[in-house]
């Protein structure tokens, strides 16, 4: 048979599996494969798949490959390798644009759109999250990226964003992408100066929270702010259960 009708064959074969069932039934290697047909037109794509995991580990890491690093790997196209660097960024713009503005953020909702937020950052990255008086969100700004320890938000910038966007309330939350997320001390007094600053305005701050790589830290949930605000309808009063550390560590 010709190689070209073969190949032709087995496309539309992995096609109509993918049309019929979805991806879920398939391999890593297949899924891979099933991507490269659209950035390596006339090439079998099997052993480039195959070569892809072989020499990134796992199909994570093939994703977050630079376009360099793929371009490497014998028959891929940059096409094909733009394509695979820029899936993870398309898949956290897609989970960002499912909390459209005016999304009530629900105690099932809340840290799965912080890990959107954070899933593409490698470094530390400092977020303020504007909502209404009915706790929906407006915008989330990012405030302050850098390495770890080092990120410290401007007062001044928080202000300008949350008046801008005609915040009731704010949620500030911040990442330790390698570490466990407890506060440091930094933390806590930088939280309770812009509690004070935006209560000044007439702002409501309704937690401070870190993410770590498995768990998260409520400033609200340890009593670090005032709780003097009515916070009924906050999110994070409940929050999937395992998800956030109450105790992770004494605050002094």
């Amino acid at each position: 048979m010709d190689e070209k009708l073969s190949r032709n064959g087995h496309r539309n074969r992995v096609r109509s599996v993918v049309e019929e069932n979805g991806l879920k039934t398939l391999l890593p290697h297949q899924i891979l494969e099933f991507l490269l047909f659209y950035g390596i037109p006339y090439k079998d794509t099997k052993e480039i798949a195959r070569e892809l995991l072989a020499t990134f580990g796992d199909f994570e890491n093939v994703l977050l490959a630079s376009v360099d690093d793929l371009t490497k790997i014998k028959g891929m196209t940059k096409n094909a390798a733009l394509l695979l660097h820029s899936l993870p960024e398309i898949f956290s713009f897609y989970l960002r644009s499912k909390n459209s503005p005016k999304t009530v953020l629900t105690p099932d909702k809340i840290l799965s759109y912080l890990e959107t937020l954070f899933s593409e950052k490698q470094n530390e990255c400092f977020f303020l999250i504007s909502l209404d008086a009915s706790h929906k969100l407006i915008h989330a700004d990012l405030i302050a990226e850098g390495n770890f320890g080092i990120v410290f938000p401007d007062p001044k910038t928080i202000v300008e964003k949350a008046l801008k966007h005609n915040a009731a309330s704010v949620i500030l939350t911040h990442n330790h992408p390698s570490a466990v997320p407890s506060p440091s001390e930094n933390d806590i007094k930088s939280t309770n100066k812009l509690e004070t600053v935006l209560s000044a305005i007439g702002i409501k701050l309704l937690d401070h929270i870190i993410v770590g790589a498995d768990s998260a830290y409520s400033f609200y949930l340890k009593s670090v702010l005032r709780t003097d605000n009515d916070l009924s309808c906050y999110p994070c009063v409940r929050l999937p259960s395992g998800k956030i550390k109450t105790n992770d560590a004494p605050i002094h």
